[in-house]
């Protein structure tokens, strides 16, 4: 029999176990660190958000600590405060109502080397970025853009007037922004009576297994643009289409075309569509359900009851009639 001196309360053990696993989630990148995060960018979070009020990530109210995506919109209520630690090194402090637009990626170096470099768009409020020793960064704020040299600190903020930039660590220097396109990407279908191309404005719901096929229109000032690469990104990995990640290009009509497979799991998710270089993104939310949808539920009850009626006005003993036992239905 163990002794009591020796015994360990569960919720001690668990409570002790949490706080290593903070403690071990809050230490910053190691130098090295930024190069496994950097191989696999496109597949994974780039890092995790935790505040304190009102936070939400594209839209969506964030509870908790929660994990940043590539491409996320993070954005914070008036009075409220986050902060974004990122696998590549450093982090970003976002004041109250702050938005900003986040992504990443990995650039060569006057050494021929490669880098990681932090990519945003701050849309509004102020934001402090602290950067790892070998991260750099490239902002877009109030019409114009900034860059960082590796391991730098600065704040940014958006007024009226435009954008301000100061640095404490390192320098952040102002440059001409690149020119880009007004463009618009948006799900659309063929009319089989007209011909001409609809609108698709309903989210994604499937069966398990079920199969959808996406059209998406892309459009730049006004005109269909062709041959333009179209990545999908399913997030989680709810389905398929010939991966998590796919990528297609536009045709001459300037619609990319994906078929896109549920997976044999009731689930939720997000289907995110995006033309590199170009400030556009497409977003569906996506409903995997299994056979037993209310429609067929009261479709299969509508029909068994029917039955059940019938056969109680004719189906009386005498009558000729024999009872018909009701259909057997298999999920």
């Amino acid at each position: 029999m163990m002794s009591r001196r020796f015994r360990i309360p569960t919720c001690s053990l668990l409570t002790l176990l949490s706080i290593a696993t903070c403690v071990r989630a809050a230490e910053p990148p190691r130098s090295d660190d930024w190069r496994a995060a950097a191989a696999s960018y496109e597949y994974g979070p780039m890092g995790a958000v935790a505040g304190i009020g009102e936070v939400f990530i594209n839209r969506r109210t964030a509870r908790g600590d929660q994990l940043v995506w590539r491409g996320d919109l993070v954005a914070t209520a008036p009075g409220a405060r986050a902060a974004v630690m990122l696998n590549l090194g450093g982090q970003l402090a976002l004041g109250e109502g702050t938005a900003v637009r986040i992504s990443e990626g990995v650039i060569a170096t006057e050494g021929g080397t490669r880098a990681p470099i932090l990519i945003a768009s701050l849309v509004a409020g102020d934001v402090v970025v602290r950067l790892g020793s070998q991260t750099s960064a490239y902002i877009e704020a109030g019409g114009s853009a900034f860059r960082s040299t590796p391991g730098a600190a600065f704040r940014i903020a958006v007024s009226g007037s435009g954008a301000v930039a100061e640095a404490s660590v390192g320098e952040v220097l102002a440059e001409a922004p690149p020119f880009l396109p007004n463009c618009l990407l948006s799900r659309v279908r063929k009319d089989v009576r007209t011909g001409r191309l609809v609108p698709v404005t309903k989210d994604i719901n499937l069966a398990k297994k079920g199969v959808e096929q996406i059209q998406l229109l892309l459009i730049c000032d006004g005109k269909p643009v062709s041959g333009r690469q179209i990545d999908f990104l399913i997030r989680p990995p709810i389905g398929h289409f010939h991966a998590q990640t796919f990528n297609t290009t536009t045709d001459a009509d300037g619609i990319a075309t994906a078929n896109f497979t549920a997976g044999d799991a009731v689930a939720r998710g997000q289907i995110i569509a995006t033309a590199p270089g170009l400030d556009v993104e497409w977003i569906s939310e996506v409903t995997i359900h299994g056979f037993w949808t209310l429609p067929k539920k009261l479709a299969v009850v509508a029909a068994v009851g029917g039955g059940v009626i019938v056969c109680a006005v004719k189906c009386r003993p005498g009558s000729g009639l024999t009872t018909v036992p009701p259909p057997i239905f298999i999920p």
